[in-house]
């Protein structure tokens, strides 16, 4: 992934919830979706505030090109089953 941001969108904004290689590999503005690397977004996060509205005008306001997310790595504990899998 981050050869290919490096490629397709060197210098652009990209949301992003694995930001670790890829700002490596490519000189991106990230918005971490994720939270941990994002004030604005961690903050929002501990505040329950955390939404679909939220994040999408976040990212229109930061000119966002292209997100790169992972399932698994939106879900919660509340939302897999036991076996880790995602619950209906």
């Amino acid at each position: 992934m981050g050869s290919f941001l490096h490629t397709y969108y060197e210098g652009q904004s990209v949301a992003l919830h694995d930001i670790g290689l890829m700002n490596y590999y490519a000189d991106i503005k990230d918005t971490d979706i994720f939270g941990i690397a994002d004030a604005d977004l961690t903050r929002m996060r501990l505040s329950n505030s955390y939404t679909t509205e939220y994040l999408d005008q976040l990212t229109q306001s930061r000119q966002v090109k292209i997100a790169i997310v992972y399932t698994i790595g939106l879900c919660t504990a509340r939302t897999l089953d036991q076996s880790g899998r995602m619950a209906a």
